[in-house]
């Protein structure tokens, strides 16, 4: 062998857990479907979203059960005995919440209310991505002289008041009105995800630190999820009640009335985002730190 594995890295002892794979793949599978196809379905008035739900919530139950008694768990859940990596996961659910949430609606907004092409959303989704791109090398290097905290908070305010301004977009919004909040949206990022991966796996040890990092990225794809779910669910909720509050009295619905009331439960949806996202200061608090400070030459 050229390539041998880290001395810390110990070879599993007794059988692979197939049985908790399969619960595991189960488990994720069956959620994902319930969350992605809820809504179309008509969630728990669906027998088929009922269903699945109740089979992905028993089986990651019983996963959890076996993988805190068995020697050689498929997913090492002792990981989140660690506080920080709790901690850190707690502020990835929240960003895959809003980072992914917003990025479902928003060209869904630009499409329906602004009568976007395909090629103009995707000019006006670019800059988030390009601005995190460029953050992200500085980000690094700043998590390894100062308290990874300090980025993260900003990186928070930034994508906060990014997603915020949303919230003032209309019929009438064009490219410059999503740009600027786009580039906050994505500087913040930038500041959040490399100091918080360093944060949250540098607090676990060598050993684990594989198992952490599956558990971390797939916990942050589920916020993600749960996002998309909860805020088209919130959109189709808003919409019927500002239809409602646009239309009492009237006899008929005007197409301008009712894109009217689409815009304003955009606005209201952009908003809750955001706030939703300021609750992840909290776990901020709970993030212990390591600092790796360079010694001068």
């Amino acid at each position: 062998r050229f390539i041998q594995n880290p001395s810390y890295l110990k070879k599993p002892e007794g059988k692979f857990d197939w049985p908790g794979l399969v619960t595991l793949v189960i488990g994720l599978a069956t959620l994902q479907y319930a969350l992605e196809n809820g809504q179309r379905l008509g969630w728990l008035n669906s027998g088929l979203i009922t269903f699945l739900t109740v089979v992905g919530v028993v089986n990651l139950a019983y996963l959890v059960r076996r993988e805190l008694v068995i020697s050689n768990p498929v997913v090492d859940l002792s990981v989140f005995s660690n506080r920080t990596f709790v901690a850190g996961n707690l502020i990835g659910v929240l960003a895959g919440f809003s980072l992914f949430g917003v990025l479902f609606i928003l060209p869904v907004f630009m499409s329906q209310i602004l009568q976007f092409s395909t090629t103009q959303i995707g000019f006006a989704l670019m800059p988030q991505a390009i601005s995190t791109a460029l953050v992200m090398p500085i980000a690094g290097r700043l998590a390894d002289r100062i308290d990874p905290r300090i980025p993260i908070a900003v990186g928070i305010a930034l994508f906060v008041v990014g997603t915020w301004q949303f919230s003032y977009l209309n019929m009438r919004s064009g490219y410059w009105d999503f740009f600027w909040p786009q580039v906050g949206r994505g500087i913040g990022l930038g500041f959040i995800f490399v100091p918080l991966s360093s944060a949250t796996l540098g607090s676990i040890s060598k050993a684990k630190t594989a198992s952490a990092s599956g558990l971390y990225n797939l916990i942050r794809q589920l916020g993600g999820s749960i996002g998309i779910a909860l805020l088209t669910l919130m959109l189709q909720r808003l919409d019927a009640f500002y239809l409602r509050q646009s239309t009492q009295g009237m006899a008929s619905v005007s197409d301008a009335v009712q894109q009217q009331a689409t815009v304003l439960a955009y606005n209201d949806l952009f908003r809750y985002s955001a706030l939703i996202f300021v609750t992840a200061y909290l776990p901020l608090l709970f993030l212990r730190v390591r600092l790796n400070r360079r010694k001068p030459c």
